[in-house]
C-alpha cells in the first residue's frame, strides 16, 4: 500500500492498543482500537489484492455507520480517492456523483 501513510501509521498503531474501551464510536457502531485497525487493514489490502491503487476512486454510498469510517481510511491507505456521497441524495443526485467521480467501485 502507498497512500495514507500518515493514517496507515496511525492504524498500525491502534492495532496494538489494548484493551475493550471503544476507539471509535459512530451511531451505534464501536470498534476498539483492535477491530477498527482489522477492519480497515482488511478492506485496504483486500482492495490494493483487486486492483484498486493510486488515484482509483472509491465511492462509499452508506448510511453513517461503522462500515462508513472503516472504507473512508481504507480507500485512503490503499492509495486511492474516497468519494463519500451522503445517503440522504436522490437517486438522480447520486447517478451524477457517480458519473461525475468515475469511481473504481461503490461500497454500498
Amino acid at each position: 500500500m502507498t497512500g495514507g501513510s500518515d493514517l496507515l501509521a496511525l492504524v498500525q498503531r491502534v492495532a496494538v492498543t489494548p484493551g475493550p474501551a471503544p476507539f471509535f464510536a459512530v451511531g451505534s457502531d464501536s470498534f476498539t482500537g483492535v477491530a477498527f485497525a482489522t477492519a480497515v487493514l482488511q478492506l485496504a489490502n483486500g482492495l490494493v489484492r483487486a486492483g484498486f491503487g493510486r488515484g482509483d476512486r472509491l465511492a462509499i454510498h452508506l448510511h453513517r455507520c461503522g462500515e462508513e469510517a472503516v472504507a473512508l481510511c481504507a480507500a485512503a491507505i490503499a492509495g486511492g480517492i474516497a468519494v463519500p456521497i451522503h445517503y440522504k441524495l436522490k437517486d438522480a443526485q447520486v447517478a451524477h456523483v457517480l458519473a461525475d467521480s468515475e469511481p473504481w467501485a461503490v461500497v454500498t
